[in-house]
């Protein structure tokens, strides 16, 4: 799970995005904590930070569908160029 959030922080920053977002899970599930962990630290090394970053509660489309609108409401700057979701 690390290898796969540092895995997408790669191909993020290889395909040009610039301003990461990270809609999680469940805040205490591990596979969340070490995907979110491997995300972060990755962009960190590539020199990029992450510019936000939403809890959605549990594994579900609707509740993953309403972090993503709580985040873009919080951050009017970010405009999403690349869904991603993880599954539990």
């Amino acid at each position: 799970n690390i290898a796969g959030g540092s895995m997408v922080a790669d191909y993020l920053w290889n395909s040009g995005h610039v301003r990461p977002a990270f809609v999680a899970g469940e805040s205490d599930v591990t596979t969340n904590l070490d995907r979110s962990h491997g995300f972060s630290a990755r962009l960190k090394e590539l020199g990029m930070g992450l510019h936000a970053h939403e809890i959605g509660g549990d594994f579900s489309y609707a509740a993953g569908h309403d972090a993503a609108r709580r985040l873009i409401s919080r951050h009017h700057s970010l405009r999403p160029t690349f869904p991603l979701a993880f599954r539990g």
